[in-house]
């Protein structure tokens, strides 16, 4: 096998196994059903307890979730272009394919997030926590470990 293909093959025994790890812990948080109705109704929600979110296809583009906790969350096809997370928790959180073009994650933390063919162009990670996350962005896997 060449190198691509091995590297596939662990990917595609390594995904599974992440998917499911990241299932188990998002199913024990809850969040606040008020913080929800309001980001969804005004796109700000700052200091929320949206723990355990599942959003899938939602429009949040420019959304202010500034300190807010989105522990072990699940985001599909998510548009969070130009959202603000600025000091917002999403520890153990799982993106796939949301659009973070010009978010703000600055002093944020990303411990153990993962982060799946997402739009992370101009993506602000400056003084973010992010001990284990992992991103698959262009076809390659970014371990950004410190």
């Amino acid at each position: 096998m060449n190198g691509f293909t091995t590297r596939f093959y662990r990917l595609s025994l390594v995904l599974p196994c992440l998917f499911a790890m990241n299932g188990l812990t998002a199913s024990a948080q809850a969040y606040d059903a008020s913080d929800l109705h309001r980001l969804l109704a005004t796109n700000t929600c700052q200091n929320c307890d949206l723990r355990g979110i599942n959003l899938k296809r939602a429009r949040l583009r420019g959304a202010d979730l500034r300190g807010s906790d989105l522990t072990d969350s699940y985001f599909y096809r998510v548009n969070l272009h130009d959202a603000q997370l600025q000091g917002a928790t999403l520890t153990g959180t799982f993106m796939k394919r949301v659009n973070l073009h010009g978010a703000d994650f600055s002093h944020a933390n990303l411990d153990d997030a993962i982060i799946i063919g997402s739009n992370l162009s101009h993506t602000d990670f400056s003084e973010t926590s992010r001990d284990n996350a992992l991103i698959l962005w262009g076809g390659a896997w970014l371990n950004l470990l410190r």
